[in-house]
């Protein structure tokens, strides 16, 4: 299974100026728990998607390609 590595929520997060610590605080855990979200170790919950989502301006449509493989044919179009 591949690992989804949330690119474009990374680039979000850099274009806005928000460090991992500052993501771990508004979904209450802590850094190294927020890279190994990136990572693809440990799945972002329902929870924290809405606070990051809250956090980021990311609307209700947009959500799935930060956080979901969205796939066309074989191919992950985003990662």
């Amino acid at each position: 299974m591949m690992k989804f590595k949330h690119k474009k929520l990374r680039a979000l997060m850099e274009e806005k100026g928000i460090t991992n610590e500052e993501l771990g605080k508004v979904i209450g855990v802590g850094e190294r728990a927020v890279r190994r979200r990136f990572d693809g170790e440990v799945l972002f919950n329902t929870q924290e998607i809405m606070r990051v989502c809250k956090l980021l301006g990311i609307s209700a449509k947009q959500m799935p390609s930060y956080f979901f493989p969205i796939k066309k044919g074989n191919k992950t179009i985003n990662e």
